[in-house]
């Protein structure tokens, strides 16, 4: 039995949605990344309550995107071969943020430390 190609088609739809979302979360990290490098960030109290909010909010995303890829795959009559190119697409773009936060802390020369209860960036020397 010959494996199937998939349609190129696909997973390009994948890098572009992939990419649009990545550019908007983007904004918003960068904006983050100095509020960060100003100190508002240097340590907050993670409480069990806000612990669990945090927790449920991941799940809640994860069940929306799974729900969300499966109904757009019966719609659109995609097999699982299809939804697995696009979900390739997709996270290839998730490489924007690792190199967002590499370039942001090379151009404002610190580094971005999270502990348990911090976040917060330190000056690094050359």
């Amino acid at each position: 039995m010959a494996a199937e190609m998939y349609d190129p088609g696909i997973f390009l739809s994948g890098i572009i949605v992939g990419l649009l979302l990545g550019f908007v979360a983007g904004a918003g990290e960068w904006h983050r990344l100095n509020k960060v490098a100003a100190g508002k960030f240097m340590s907050q109290k993670r409480t069990w309550k806000r612990k669990v909010v945090q927790f449920l909010v991941v799940v809640s995303l994860i069940a929306l995107v799974i729900f969300s890829v499966g109904f757009l795959a019966v719609k659109s009559s995609t097999n699982i071969q299809g939804v697995y190119v696009f979900m390739s697409g997709f996270l290839l773009s998730a490489w924007i943020q690792y190199f967002e936060v590499m370039y942001w802390e090379r151009k404002n020369g610190k580094m971005l430390i999270l502990d348990k209860t911090s976040f917060y960036a330190v000056d690094v020397e050359n």
